[in-house]
């Protein structure tokens, strides 16, 4: 969320009330954090409207938030209300933006990022008194033009830069702080920020930039830039978003069959386990787990990047030249795993890889190898673990066509 910006809107009675009913809402993963689905699911019933909750991916820049990220246990509860959920390629106020111009939902809440990709309407309250409010209202409130209103909320703190400005002024609202310092520089809150440290001004511009070059993933099921300028592709959008990765693997995301934080490591070269770095667990027993854990997490890349050229590897592609119809691509020796189609047999090459990476096949066996105590953090660090290895694998499996049996997530 951009921060402020809520209060700011509250404070100037910019938004007016709304009747949701038949409405479908596209609500920000970040929501999660606040209120728990069971309060959404009550709310969306009691109003008679639709949710669909989009949560971050793995191409949104960083540093960024983490309590976006979808996790299994917000996707467990999701499905059992019914409530149905998209994982987007990367920030999910650019899904939930493209979504809305595409006709997908009506209304966003939770989630005011979306101001920064277009003209939503945003609704505000949506769980006490449902409100709605526009970009061009909040555009038309200022003397700025919608460029510099962009660069006030980026400055404010959002899910592109989580940190405030340091020339905002920390006793004010931040953008108030940040009209303020637009004022004084003429408009343009990035003119006076190049003035800062590089750093800052660094990631400020990489902010400013990501709002043309999100990824979004479109009707089809495939993913494309969300260029609202129409402008060239840069040549350095890696620095943006990332490689890129293949629109199966973004496909997979979409719908919970692989962690964003696993396929962060492809994305962005690194991977974090949240679950385990936890107040209260000694440092000496959260290093000495991550010794174990972290020849599974890699196994778990391996999987997936190996699957990615072997997914290119193994499709047919057709000849057009007179006389020919497919071309003649001999098949290196396939891995044994490729013959695998069942989750049963799935789980069996999980075991296998974990005792070949590891030597513990279990929790309670990467615990007592690991030489500490059980806690509940270290219990959910090594869950995690395998968790990813059996989402590695499964995916691999159905990116090379080896598995035809796709699962509704794992326990």
């Amino acid at each position: 969320m951009i921060s402020g910006l809520e209060a700011y809107i509250r404070d100037s009675q910019l938004a007016s009330k709304v009747d949701l009913t038949g409405s479908v809402v596209g609500v920000s993963g970040e929501l999660l954090a606040e209120i728990s689905v069971d309060a959404l699911a009550a709310a969306a019933e009691a109003r008679n409207f639709t949710v669909v909750v989009v949560f971050d991916g793995p191409s949104r820049p960083t540093p960024a938030r983490v309590n976006s990220t979808a996790t299994f246990g917000h996707l467990a509860e999701l499905k059992n209300r019914g409530i149905k959920f998209l994982v987007a390629p990367g920030v999910a106020a650019a899904q939930l933006s493209y979504m809305y111009r595409e006709g997908f939902v009506t209304h966003i809440a939770a989630a005011d990022d979306c101001v920064l990709f277009g003209d939503a309407p945003i609704v505000v309250g949506l769980l006490s008194e449902p409100k709605v409010v526009s970009f061009t209202s909040l555009v038309q409130s200022t003397p700025l033009s919608p460029q510099d209103f962009a660069e006030v909320c980026i400055g404010a703190g959002c899910a592109l830069i989580p940190e405030r400005c340091p020339l905002y002024d920390l006793s004010m609202n931040p953008i108030k702080a940040g009209l303020k310092v637009a004022q004084v520089s003429g408009g343009s809150v990035f003119r006076t920020v190049t003035q800062l440290d590089v750093d800052y001004a660094g990631r400020f511009q990489t902010a400013l930039a990501a709002i043309n070059w999100q990824p979004v993933l479109n009707g089809n099921g495939m993913t494309e830039l969300l260029n609202l300028r129409k402008l060239p592709e840069p040549q350095d959008l890696r620095t943006l978003i990332g490689l890129r990765l293949p629109d199966e693997y973004n496909y997979y995301l979409s719908k919970g069959l692989v962690s964003t934080e696993l396929l962060r490591g492809l994305v962005w070269g690194w991977v974090a386990d949240d679950a385990s770095n936890a107040r209260g667990v000694p440092q000496a027993d959260y290093n000495a787990l991550q010794k174990i854990l972290s020849p599974l997490r890699g196994a778990a890349l391996d999987w997936l990047s190996s699957a990615i050229n072997r997914y290119f590897q193994f499709s047919k592609v057709s000849d057009r030249t007179p006389g020919c119809s497919v071309l003649d691509r001999k098949r290196i020796a396939p891995l044994r795993s490729e013959q695998l189609s069942t989750p049963e047999l799935v789980q069996q090459e999980v075991v296998s890889q974990a005792q070949k990476v590891s030597g513990a096949t279990s929790v309670e066996e990467l615990l007592k190898k690991a030489g500490v105590s059980p806690t509940p953090q270290l219990e959910t660090s090594a869950k995690l673990a395998l968790r990813w290895l059996a989402e590695a694998i499964h995916v691999a499996l159905m990116a090379t066509g080896a598995s035809k049996e796709p699962i509704s997530g794992w326990p």
